[in-house]
């Protein structure tokens, strides 16, 4: 991985749990530099998903905080929030997670 291509910042954030009813609202756990990759819509549409929401893979650099990010965490990045919908497992010193956010969604 080059460093070089870490040109992204990203906010990772995770819900404050108040109570069982209340979940909280996203707080931020982690700043970071990404390498932050598009999947083009005819990918996703070749791979049978529907085309409202843009997808992206964003590699990190592999650290004990790093580590913590979740499923259920959100990644702030280019002035959109996007849903962290996997976590890969570190290798190589970073760690590549795949993200989606709503399109026309702030």
């Amino acid at each position: 991985m080059q460093p070089g291509r870490m040109d992204t910042r990203v906010v990772f954030s995770r819900r404050t749990v108040l109570s069982p009813r209340d979940r909280g609202a996203f707080a931020p756990i982690l700043t970071a530099w990404a390498e932050y990759r598009a999947v083009s819509g005819r990918a996703q549409a070749q791979a049978g998903q529907v085309v409202g929401f843009e997808a992206a893979t964003l590699k990190i650099w592999d650290s004990p905080r790093a580590r913590t990010i979740t499923v259920g965490d959100r990644a702030l990045l280019r002035g959109a929030d996007h849903r962290i919908t996997s976590v890969g497992l570190p290798a190589g010193g970073a760690i590549e997670l795949a993200a989606s956010t709503d399109l026309g969604e702030s």
